[in-house]
Formats: C-alpha cells, sequence, structure tokens
C-alpha cells in the first residue's frame, strides 16, 4: 500500500516552539527560522514560503501572540508579507510588517544577522515598527472588510471621484507605512527613497545609504495607487466589473493637482536621530510625527531615551561626551571649542528653529583636521558622511544646487575645500529665512521648501565676505606644527562616531532639554539677530554649562572680511572730502580728477581699491557697490540716499 500526504494539512514550522511563544518572527524560509533561532528568537514559516497557501489552522496557532512579518528585499516578498498582515488581521493580539534596512536586493532576515546586526537589534527594529503602525487606526475600507484594500470603481464620468478617492486611500496607507508612503511638501508629491550608490552629479556629492526625498513620478503613483485600492472596471461585454490597473489619466490628475491633497500628510523632512519639537518635547518615536511633519528612520542605531527633566549635572556629564569627542582637534582658542561642540548640537535641533548660522571650519594649511570636524555633525545625526557641495561658478549654479539640497531633505551639507572668498546671497537667504520659493528645475512649477539643513564650509585660512559674515561662526584649528597631516589620532573618528552616535546624540538633546528645564536665562549676551531661537536652544545651553560663547568667533571673521575692509574706508573718505552733503556717483568721480585736497586722495584710493585702477573709473561699478550696501554700518558710518539730481542718485555718508 503507498501511502502520501496529500490533503492532509501542513502546519507551521516549529509549532511546538512557536505554542510556548509570546512573540513570533514569521519568515519565508526554514533557513531563516534557523538563523533566529540561533540568536534566541522565535520563528516560523509556512510550507512553500511565498507560494505557501495559508490556513485557518495558522491563525489557531498565532492567536494571542505578537507576530513580526519579515519581509524579503523584493516585490514577491513585500506583497507576501503584506498578505500574511492581513490574513493575521483578528487573530494575532498584534501583527505588523517589517522591512529590513540595509539589506541588499532580494536580501532576507539571514542576511540581516550576517551584517552584524543582534537580536536586541532586530527586536528594537520591529518594536519600533510595531508601535508606529499602532499609532495609526486603520481606517474602515468601502467594502466594509477588515484587511482587505478598498475598492475603486472607475467608469466614464468618474474621474474627479477616483482622484479623490485615490487621494484618500493613498493618504491612509502613507500613514500606516511611511517608508513606502507618499506625501506633499512645497507644492508637490515625494516619496523617501535611499541612496543605493554614489552620486556626484551637479557638483554635489551624496553618500550611498543616505535618505533623500525626491519628486514622484506619475508611473511611480500609479503604482503606489494600485497598492492603496484596488481599482475595477465595468466590462460591457461580461457586464460584470473586473480588476484592472488605475488609469494614466488619474495618475497624471493627481500628480498635478498642486494643493489639492486635503489628506495626503505633509513631510518637511525626514531625520535619523531624535530631535526636538520647538515646543521644547523630544521627538524621539521612529515614524511619521505629524506634529512635525517630520518622519524619522533610526535605521539600526539604538538611541537611549532622553531625561524628561534632565538636571544641570546630567548636562555637565553630557558636555564631558561632547568634549571627549573633540579632544584631540588643535582649536586655536576657546571660542573655536564651541563652535565645534554648537556644530555637533546643531543638526538634532534644526527642525525646531526658524534659523540657524553656518559652521565654518579654517586652518593654516591643510591636513588639519578641517573636513572630518565638519563630518563629525553629519555622523553623530545619520551615521553617515554629509553631503558634499563644491563651490559654484555663477549665482545661478549655486542657487540651482542649494534647491536640489534643500528639496532632497539633506540633514547636513558641506561645502568642501573653498578656495574663493565665501560669499552668496542665496545662501544668504537660505541660512536666515524658514523656506525658500523657487522654480524646479527642468519644470515650471514653483516650489517652497523648507531650509533645514545645516550648513558648513571647509577651507584653508577661508574668507567670508559680504553679507555672510553675520551669518556665519568659526572654527579655526592651529596644529602649530610642519606637517599637521602626519599628527596620530589615538581614535578613528570615521569609525568611532557613528557606532557611538545613540548616545551622543542622546547627550545633545539632554543638554538642550536641561537648559529649558532649568528655566536659567542667560541674559548679558549680546543678541544674535536672526538667530534667536538657534541662540536660545544652543548658545545659552554652553555659556549656561561655562564656556565662551561661540559668537565670539564672529570677530576673527569680521577681522577679514573683505567688503568691510572696502566699505570703512570709503565712508570715512566720502565724509571727510563732502561732510554732510551729498553727491552723485558722477559728481564724487569728478571731484577726484579736478580735486588736490588731501581728502579727496584718500577718497580716489578708497574708489580705487574698489573699481581697480583702468582708466576712466567705472562708475557704474562704484554704484553698485554702494547701492548694494546701502544703510551697511561700519566704523560708525554708513551710505544713505539723499534723494535724485538729474535722474541720478544722490549719496551721503552720515554717522550712527
Amino acid at each position: 500500500m503507498i501511502y502520501d500526504l496529500d490533503g492532509v494539512p501542513k502546519p507551521l514550522y516549529r509549532l511546538p516552539k512557536i505554542s510556548q511563544a509570546s512573540e513570533v518572527w514569521l519568515v519565508e524560509g526554514e533557513k531563516d527560522v534557523a538563523t533566529l533561532e540561533g540568536i534566541g528568537l522565535t520563528a516560523t514559516t509556512v510550507a512553500g514560503g511565498v507560494n505557501g497557501k495559508w490556513l485557518s489552522e495558522y491563525n489557531d496557532a498565532l492567536t494571542g501572540k505578537t507576530v513580526y512579518v519579515i519581509a524579503d528585499n523584493d516585490e514577491p516578498g513585500r506583497k507576501c508579507a503584506r498578505q500574511r498582515c492581513q490574513q493575521l488581521q483578528g487573530s494575532a493580539n498584534e501583527v505588523v510588517v517589517v522591512e529590513l534596512p540595509g539589506v541588499p536586493t532580494k536580501g532576507d532576515v539571514s542576511d540581516y544577522i550576517q551584517q552584524g546586526h543582534t537580536a536586541d537589534e532586530l527586536k528594537t527594529l520591529c518594536e519600533g515598527q510595531l508601535a508606529r503602525a499602532k499609532s495609526v487606526a486603520i481606517p474602515d475600507n468601502s467594502n466594509g472588510a477588515t484587511g482587505t484594500l478598498p475598492t475603486i470603481w472607475m467608469c466614464g464620468g468618474s474621474l474627479d471621484a477616483n482622484v479623490r478617492d485615490g487621494e484618500r486611500y493613498l493618504a491612509e496607507a502613507t500613514l500606516r507605512t511611511p517608508e513606502n508612503g507618499v506625501f506633499q511638501r512645497g507644492g508637490i508629491l515625494v516619496q523617501i527613497v535611499r541612496q543605493t550608490g554614489p552620486n556626484s552629479a551637479g557638483g554635489i556629492r551624496r553618500v550611498v545609504g543616505a535618505l533623500h526625498i525626491v519628486p514622484i513620478g506619475h508611473d511611480t503613483l500609479a503604482l503606489k495607487l494600485n497598492q492603496a485600492a484596488k481599482w475595477e472596471r465595468f466590462q460591457q461585454r461580461s457586464q460584470k466589473w473586473a480588476k484592472a490597473d488605475v488609469t494614466v489619466r488619474v495618475s497624471k490628475t493627481l500628480l498635478s493637482s498642486s494643493g489639492d491633497w486635503p489628506t495626503t500628510p505633509v513631510l518637511e523632512g525626514v531625520i535619523e536621530a531624535p530631535t526636538m519639537r520647538s515646543d521644547g518635547s523630544v521627538f524621539q518615536q521612529p515614524g511619521y510625527d505629524s506634529a512635525t511633519g517630520l518622519y524619522f528612520d533610526p535605521g539600526t542605531t539604538v538611541f537611549p531615551a532622553i531625561p524628561e527633566k534632565p538636571t544641570k549635572a546630567d548636562a555637565q556629564n553630557s558636555l564631558d561626551e561632547l568634549r571627549e569627542v573633540i579632544k584631540e582637534f588643535p582649536f586655536a582658542a576657546e571660542a573655536s571649542r564651541s563652535v565645534a561642540i554648537a556644530a555637533m548640537m546643531t543638526p538634532l535641533i534644526r527642525s525646531a528653529l526658524r534659523s540657524a548660522p553656518m559652521f565654518v571650519f579654517s586652518a593654516p594649511k591643510m591636513g588639519t583636521g578641517k573636513t572630518l570636524a565638519a563630518s563629525l555633525p553629519s555622523y553623530i545625526a545619520t551615521g553617515r558622511p554629509p553631503t558634499l557641495m563644491s563651490q559654484s561658478d555663477s549665482p545661478e549654479e549655486e542657487k540651482k544646487r542649494l534647491l536640489a539640497i534643500l528639496l532632497e531633505g539633506s540633514v547636513t551639507t558641506v561645502i568642501d575645500n573653498c578656495e574663493r572668498p565665501l560669499q552668496s546671497d542665496s545662501l544668504c537667504i537660505v541660512l536666515t529665512e524658514p523656506c525658500i520659493r523657487e522654480r524646479l528645475l527642468g519644470s515650471t512649477k514653483t516650489i517652497t521648501v523648507p531650509t533645514t539643513t545645516t550648513w558648513f564650509a571647509t577651507g584653508n585660512n577661508i574668507i567670508v565676505s559680504g553679507d555672510l559674515t553675520s551669518r556665519v561662526l568659526l572654527c579655526y584649528l592651529d596644529p602649530e606644527c610642519e606637517r599637521p597631516e602626519e599628527r596620530p589620532f589615538d581614535v578613528n573618528l570615521h569609525v568611532e562616531i557613528p557606532r557611538r552616535r545613540g548616545e551622543i546624540a542622546t547627550a545633545v538633546l539632554t543638554i538642550v532639554r536641561a537648559y529649558l528645564c532649568s528655566g536659567d536665562s542667560i541674559s548679558d549676551l549680546p543678541v544674535y539677530g536672526r538667530f534667536e531661537d538657534w541662540s536660545r536652544y544652543v548658545r545659552e545651553s554652553l555659556v549656561w554649562l561655562g564656556l565662551t560663547d561661540p559668537c565670539e568667533s564672529r570677530k576673527g571673521i569680521e577681522a577679514h572680511d573683505a567688503v568691510r575692509e572696502q566699505l570703512g574706508p570709503l565712508l570715512e573718505a566720502w565724509r571727510a572730502a563732502f561732510g554732510d552733503d551729498g553727491r552723485t556717483i558722477a559728481e564724487a568721480l569728478k571731484e577726484i580728477r579736478v580735486g588736490n585736497r588731501p581728502e579727496t586722495e584718500s577718497l580716489n584710493a578708497a574708489i580705487r581699491a574698489i573699481v581697480g585702477e583702468k582708466e576712466p573709473l567705472n562708475r557704474r561699478s562704484l554704484g553698485k557697490f554702494i547701492a548694494r550696501h546701502d544703510r551697511r554700518v561700519e566704523g560708525g558710518l554708513r551710505f544713505e540716499r539723499d534723494g535724485k539730481k538729474q535722474g541720478a542718485l544722490v549719496w551721503k555718508v552720515v554717522a550712527k
């Protein structure tokens, strides 16, 4: 007699073990079960993997348990995981689909563990995604059946309803799984992606693994709509509704309906470390935070909890930890040390601030550690090096790069190895305004994006010019040796800081929380205009703990400001030559040509320092320089307009 198992139900793999467990990991194959058992976790799988049939007996076996459904990193794996999650609704106590960050395409949980991740890291990841899923109630679908996709019926005259329903169901799907969702940002629809390979296009170098925000195309949007709902079309021949793909017309209409997305969540930025909200509370739960519009993906990093009411002693211990990180850098002054610490703190709270200054790292020669020091904030905030941007050759090109970086939501960006004076009207706006509005490259669409990137710059004896000088803090490194590149570091910070970023980020937020909770106020600090929020959160908390005011470093920048060096002598000479009387540019140049007074000789020298020695002196260049710095005070003097004469502006210098 021949025996077979046809018709005999196949039980869940490792059924005796899972019957005794409260938490179970549901994976695709027996190999993955063995991997998880090897690190002390209880796991199971269905016979046949992604093609295996789900039986009602499996629901009985997993009733009342917390089930983490681990998705392989491919579309069949993700689809199967979503199906398993739906099939367990109503049986399992809690169930969530878990996607593993950093695994290769078609990779699985075995690959994740082989990368060096531990059982604790996997559990933290799973618990975080479960908490995120629980924070959003799964809405009832149009069919009234729990755990199934809602249905949208397409027919003639239904475009408006189809677009409206598609937007709503897509928004609900986004709140359930924001990492795969669609958001609105500045008047366009976007999604979150992870940089899979090196990219150095357009003068910007992006690192592998970085999270970016990118505009979504109508093809991708159509795919997302198909995943968020079942779309059906009426078939005339069969006189029945049949499953169909969403039409191109629906996806394109939804994509182009700028500002008409009533339920689509707004994405202000993507962060990879806890941050502080503008009300002083801490956002440390992975997932999407509707209060800030931020999406928090910690990756594999475990962040210790930030104390609710830390003391000044807690803050001092945290500051000691930050000082330890930078102890081997050769700071030229204590103000530079304060700037380095402020630079590490700022990206972690940048989303709570209206604006933040730029941090410049300079030194007398190469090899002193400028780029490393400027990279530490990114290592803490993201675990990776920062986005790098080269100096632009033209204002137009620079504006394009700045918009691209801001649209992507870069947390930190370094303008590396500046060889020319750092001067930029566009960067001035980015540093002081909460958002900018520009035309999207290659499109007629205008978008508005937040300016929450923290900016850095590096260079040898870097010179900052113009209005940017009031928006920059300087960290100057001076090793006082001939070959600074040969100095040994006891610790490889490129490796150590990403490994320890969880505890360092917690130290930063502990300092800020402790100062805010203390109720103290540092009232004798000079106001740092445009950066009042930053001063309150960062500058005052450091001075509160006894550090030198980081704004002391501004004196070094102002001392080497090329505009100051030109404008100051011009104001003094103009005042000496003309007193309280005004002059047009043409009249001033005529005085130089015909006058022989010492005052006009000084004015001649001051003007030539600006427009050059070429004859005749460039009247247009001088007029643009004065107009550009209209009402800027230097040495207690400033230019003011004093009406017009024969259509030309009259300028006078007044004391302030």
